[in-house]
This record gives C-alpha cells, structure tokens and sequence, in this order.
C-alpha cells in the first residue's frame, strides 16, 4: 500500500518505507496520481520486492516533480494545473533521494 503526500508511506503489512521529496505543487496537477501508479507498475515490473519498488518509483516520480519545478516545466500551475500534463520531464532532473525504512518484507 502507497500513500502519497509531503512525505510518501509505503508498506506491506511489515516492512515501512517512507520517502522524502516531490514538490508541493504536484498534488495540484491533474492525472499525477494516474502517473505515479504507472511509475509503480513500470518499477514492479523489474522488481520482485513490491515496497522497495514502490518506494523506488516514488522516489523517482518526486525527483521528475522537483526538476519540473526548477525547471520552470510547471510556472503556468498556479494559474491553470489542469493544463498541464504530469511526468512531462520525469527522469530529467537526477538526484539522491531520501528513503527510510524499518520492519522486514511479509513474504
């Protein structure tokens, strides 16, 4: 299970990920919730362990956000978040994310 916002939760009953980073105008951008989970599905795809996967996806959807905010991607939001299409630079703007975790996987 995946729960997004300033800080993303990831867990399975067992094993806790939580995830810092992303951009605060994100939540304003019409299908990035759509986006995400298609960035999950790709991550899980190659990655039989589903938490550290999601995490990962996360962590990596938050980093496109933050590049499309620095990037200046995303000066119309403010006006018009519905007009702009999530993901547009996502795997642009690379750096380390922060991800803790506690707990082991369920089986």
């Amino acid at each position: 299970m995946a729960i997004t916002g300033a800080v993303d939760h990831v867990t399975d009953g067992g094993a806790v990920r939580r995830v810092h980073n992303g951009h605060s105008l994100m939540g304003r951008i019409t299908g990035s919730g759509c986006t995400a989970t298609t960035v999950i599905g790709a991550f899980c795809a190659v990655n039989t362990d589903a938490v550290e996967a999601t995490a990962s996806a996360l962590a990596f959807f938050g980093l496109a956000g933050e590049y499309a905010a620095r990037a200046g991607t995303c000066r119309d939001i403010r006006r018009r978040p519905d007009r702009y299409a999530a993901g547009r630079d996502a795997g642009s703007g690379h750096r380390e994310a922060r991800i803790e975790g506690e707990g082991e996987r369920q089986a």
